[in-house]
């Protein structure tokens, strides 16, 4: 029986589709940074690298830790001095990418309704950001840090999606058995892959992305709208 049920929030929660989100967040870093005196090209690639070197973090560090190892392998080890700057910059300039997100209120009726049954509420977001961003994206979805029972932030998970131990890793922290999950999200590659530790998926439609064109039938999937509907017929874990 599902108890839990893990948020993926780009795309899912956060109605927006995620190249765009990436094109606006490079423009908005270079903004801040560049008048700090730091070179764009060399500050994007610091930061892609960095992004992609906690992708393929193997648990030995956190992700954050993971990070600024490889961020300063580019921009030298001075550069974690920066690490206030850009918590600074989560909290300010970031906001700016509001922008593109589209307008609704399903994903906070969704939470309410889940929370309202009484199931624990994890937010599954890929841990590349620090709490500070985390905080401000959830603001353009209409929610709060307070809304969900747990969080991945980079500074508390030491894996990523696809990586099936990224879900072990939330199971384990939360105190939770996978069996008795479910993961709701928009990727078909890095979200699908919770079922390798036993947890159940529903793929969300709106924004969904899937480059490798997987045939995602055989899992739950829908809109936000349906699953909204879906909810109705998940048993109250109240009881």
């Amino acid at each position: 029986m599902v108890k839990n049920v893990l948020c993926d929030l780009d795309g899912t929660l956060l109605r927006m589709k995620q190249d765009e989100f990436m094109k606006e967040y490079f423009r908005s870093l270079a903004e801040k940074f560049v008048p700090l005196g730091y070179d764009k090209d060399t500050l994007l690639k610091a930061v892609w690298d960095a992004s992609r070197a906690m992708v393929k973090n193997n648990g030995e560090m956190t992700n954050e830790q993971r990070f600024w190892n490889s961020f300063t392998e580019i921009m030298g080890e001075d550069a974690r001095d920066l690490i206030p700057v850009f918590k600074e910059y989560y909290q300010n300039e970031f906001d700016s990418i509001k922008k593109i997100v589209e307008e609704s209120d399903i994903q906070v009726k969704v939470i309410n309704k889940l929370k309202g049954k009484g199931y624990r509420v994890i937010l599954a977001t890929n841990p590349l950001f620090p709490i500070e961003a985390i905080r401000t994206r959830l603001k353009w979805a209409g929610l709060k840090v307070t809304d969900f029972d747990y969080i991945t932030s980079y500074d508390e998970s030491s894996y990523c999606k696809p990586n099936p131990e990224y879900f072990r890793e939330i199971a384990e922290k939360v105190g939770i058995f996978p069996r008795e999950c479910m993961m709701l999200g928009n990727n078909v590659i890095e979200d699908v892959t919770a079922k390798e530790v036993g947890m159940k998926v529903y793929i969300v439609t709106d924004f969904l992305e899937n480059e490798e064109n997987v045939d995602y039938t055989q899992y739950m999937h829908g809109t936000m709208e349906e699953f909204l509907k879906h909810i109705n017929h998940m048993p109250n874990v109240n009881q």
